[in-house]
């Protein structure tokens, strides 16, 4: 992912899936780990065999899609990341997860915080805001769902305290989600806004449906929102200009 105001808040920016995810099935002991190689030997990240990945570009709107289920035994039949750049200030990510057998989901994001300048204040468990020297990023998990149903995920933080439980502002290295319950499919869908960092502040992210979700600029006028529509396309509206588009397996198309 593109940096902004010169500052990047997530690490692994050439690569949306390296460890990012872990799974947990119902036997005792159940917590599937990305593989390291087919054989069980030591190997970095780039001698790991690549997830499948697409990329699309249309109206300065880019769509980056990794499947890394290959990386992970079984049960995991589909650990796919979508990234969606609509235009410098805005980004959705949704993930999409499938299991022949009930798994929980253990979602993880590692921040660019090595010199401590990162901020990281959970405004609610669904709502982060993060500072960077000059920068701010509001990100938002917009949806939790397993097999159409809502399935909370609850927030960690790696502060000590594993569980969010009041507004806070901390230092922290990665946070993440857990979904509650084991299902074998999963949906799980966050938005975000970048500015500098008071600017920020005037941004929102809205839900206009259960399924549709608006990340509104700070002029209250424009910007981009996201729907789940069928069979797992997307559909991206951009507000300014009122063309609307529409992401399915492999394109990116004009509505």
């Amino acid at each position: 992912m593109q940096s902004h105001l010169k500052e990047q808040f997530f690490l692994h920016t050439d690569d949306p899936n390296p460890d990012i995810w872990s799974f947990e099935t119902e036997e005792a002991g159940g917590i599937l780990a990305p593989a390291l190689s087919n054989h069980g030997d030591s190997v970095t990240h780039k001698q790991l065999s690549q997830p499948n990945r697409s990329v699309m570009r249309l109206d300065g709107i880019e769509v980056i899609r990794s499947d890394a289920a290959q990386r992970y035994e079984q049960p995991i039949l589909k650990a796919e990341r979508t990234w969606i750049m609509a235009d410098p200030n805005t980004f959705f990510i949704i993930d999409r997860i499938n299991a022949d057998r009930p798994v929980k989901v253990h979602s993880q994001f590692t921040l660019n915080n090595a010199d401590s300048r990162l901020s990281l204040k959970v405004a609610a468990e669904t709502k982060l805001v993060l500072r960077r020297n000059g920068a701010g990023m509001k990100f938002f998990l917009v949806r939790a769902a397993s097999n159409g149903e809502e399935n909370r995920a609850s927030l960690w933080l790696d502060t000590g305290d594993s569980r969010y439980s009041e507004p806070v502002e901390v230092i922290a290295a990665r946070f993440g989600y857990t979904s509650e319950s084991y299902r074998q499919e999963h949906t799980m869908v966050y938005a975000a806004a970048r500015d500098d960092t008071e600017t920020v502040r005037h941004w929102h992210i809205l839900p206009l449906t259960d399924r549709q979700f608006y990340v509104e600029p700070s002029a209250k006028s424009g910007g981009y929102s996201l729907e789940l529509a069928q069979d797992e396309e997307l559909i991206i509206r951009n507000h300014s200009s009122g063309r609307n588009y529409r992401i399915s397996r492999e394109e990116l198309t004009l509505l």
